[in-house]
């Protein structure tokens, strides 16, 4: 069956695997481009050899990143490096952060950019600023607005932020609702005396 054996050697889309902090996703998803939508392969020879023998061409243009065995960052380390931020759950892809974002830097300006960028210790290093501007291996300077919300590791952790935000409400509620069924509790152990003394009056 050409879709199962695809699916041994696809582990799936890259943006799906990662995980995020909200503050620091746009620059995340600018670091990563198109990146971000490629499919993550295990096998490249095997994807080869499946791409020769499907019948039919995709619908739209298609690309598969060859997952390299590659270690995560360990704990302590304080490498300025932007896969410092992210993770990934997969026990399989646990070094997909260092595969993408090892070559990435996350400056405060576009003057410690440059200044890095011409420093040998440096060379084959990405830049990204604070405010966007991204300086690529070759020297390429792009600027210009990024809309954070068309990104997908933006959405996926705005989406995250929201879940958190909904459950923490929901804790809220039931909290209250506790608190109201408490007071009626209470409320009705004094309706019971005083519906006794309006009884001896009576």
């Amino acid at each position: 069956n050409p879709k199962s054996e695809m699916s041994g050697v696809i582990v799936g889309l890259v943006a799906e695997f990662l995980n995020v902090p909200r503050e620091v996703a746009p620059l995340i998803d600018l670091a990563l481009g198109d990146k971000a939508e490629q499919f993550i392969g295990r096998d490249a020879q095997q994807l080869d050899q499946l791409l020769t023998r499907r019948d039919k061409p995709f619908p739209g243009r298609v690309s598969f990143l060859p997952l390299v065995p590659m270690e995560p960052l360990s704990e302590g380390d304080e490498t300025a490096t932007a896969d410092r931020w992210v993770t990934c759950d997969h026990p399989e892809l646990l070094g997909l952060p260092r595969q993408l974002l090892g070559n990435v830097r996350i400056v405060p300006d576009l003057m410690t950019a440059r200044s890095m960028a011409a420093d040998p210790e440096f060379v084959g290093y990405r830049f990204i600023t604070r405010q966007g501007e991204l300086i690529d291996t070759d020297g390429t300077l792009t600027v210009g607005t990024h809309h954070a919300e068309a990104g997908i590791l933006s959405r996926k952790s705005e989406l995250r932020a929201l879940h958190a935000q909904v459950t923490g409400l929901e804790n809220e509620i039931a909290a209250a609702e506790s608190a109201i069924a408490n007071w009626k509790q209470q409320i009705d152990s004094l309706d019971a005396p005083i519906h006794g003394l309006d009884q001896e009056i009576a």
